[in-house]
């Protein structure tokens, strides 16, 4: 069985976070040499709809492996669960919301990317 990799979680800044609000498509992930990292710039401007408006933070998970990027840590809680974009941690808890932006995706066909908005005043807490 092949270990899961976690490969990038990169937070991103609050002008990007900003701008992702705002509905620009300012944020620079490497997509004038990389096709992946531009298809995931042009996606960022339509994520998850108000809930973004509320978000204080938002993190890029890249990895390798499983649907569920498992024990990854995001604002010191580790992902327990992702499901119909809410990401819980172990016990349950909401950490935040995502949208996948590669599912099962690559050579492999087990690559995978999404962003999660935390620190959203309207999660249930």
């Amino acid at each position: 069985m092949n270990k899961e990799v976690i490969g990038i979680v990169q937070k991103l800044s609050e002008e990007d976070l900003e701008n992702i609000k705002a509905g620009k498509t300012s944020i620079n992930l490497g997509g004038d040499e990389n096709l992946r990292a531009k298809i995931t710039e042009a996606l960022l401007t339509g994520l998850l709809g108000t809930l973004k408006q509320r978000a204080n933070e938002a993190y890029v998970l890249n990895w390798i492996g499983t649907k569920v990027p498992h024990g990854t840590e995001i604002n010191g809680q580790k992902i327990g669960w992702t499901q119909n974009g809410v990401a819980t941690d172990v016990n349950g808890k909401i950490i935040g919301y995502y949208d996948r932006l590669l599912e099962w995706g690559g050579e492999g066909k087990n690559e995978h990317c999404m962003v999660i908005f935390t620190d959203n005043p309207a999660l249930p807490r």
